[in-house]
């Protein structure tokens, strides 16, 4: 089980500390917790078990990637996005005059 801390952790890291509410971004900070610190071995075994990946063009070998990398790289391909969706809900429900405003706060 991810204790609190392990989860806080993930989301310090990973996410901005206005958006730390978010349900979906707090879930895809859980499944990067439940990678990260495997509670079993066998949970262990499943993340650094290796998958075959094919090669990005045909002068290129064939190569082997944990399954935890890729599941990682998943996630936070997703965090990027819903980050960007929620940022892109609230700057849409400003003027441009504001949008700039806020951005120039910050």
């Amino acid at each position: 089980m991810i204790s609190n801390e392990q989860l806080q952790a993930v989301l310090d890291e990973h996410v901005p500390a206005e958006l730390q509410g978010d349900f979906e971004l707090r879930a895809i900070c859980h499944s990067i917790a439940a990678i990260r610190y495997p509670v079993s071995p066998s949970e262990a075994r499943l993340f650094s078990s290796p998958i075959l990946m094919p090669a990005d063009s045909p002068e290129e070998e064939d190569y082997f990637k944990d399954t935890g990398m890729i599941l990682l790289e998943s996630c936070d391909q997703r965090l990027t996005w819903r980050i960007g969706e929620i940022q892109d809900a609230v700057f849409g429900m400003f003027s441009i005059e504001e949008e700039a405003d806020l951005v120039a706060e910050q």
